[in-house]
């Protein structure tokens, strides 16, 4: 998923825009879920966006409802029942310098499974 197309569906979805604007980071840990949630399936591309624009409310502190909600649990039952790709790589992770742009981790320790077990991504 590119980082752009990913950045322009959840502005689309947000009212107030300006939020993710003076809250970057927030692209960033959404972006992390979602490698640590798909690094081995291929979802479809709505699962990801839907998951993405549900995670980047919660994190903005943008009030959920009911709508929002079906629509996160929808997201995530496509991503986890999404097939399994061949062989499994690990994606970048992106996040931000100090610049405000964005660069690729090279934490070789980083381990997007083990991450992926210890959280949960009920709401």
């Amino acid at each position: 998923m590119h980082l752009d197309q990913l950045k322009a569906h959840i502005l689309a979805g947000l009212t107030n825009q300006e939020a993710l604007r003076t809250n970057p980071q927030v692209l960033e840990w959404v972006h992390e879920e979602l490698v640590a949630l798909t690094h081995d399936k291929v979802p479809p591309a709505y699962a990801l966006y839907d998951f993405a624009l549900v995670r980047a409310k919660r994190y903005l502190k943008i009030p959920l409802d009911d709508e929002d909600l079906a629509i996160y649990n929808e997201a995530l039952k496509a991503i986890k029942q999404a097939p399994l790709v061949k062989e499994c790589h690990h994606r970048p992770l992106l996040q931000i310098d100090d610049k405000g742009g964005l660069v690729e981790v090279k934490n070789k320790s980083f381990s997007p499974l083990k991450w992926c077990k210890k959280r949960s991504f009920e709401l």
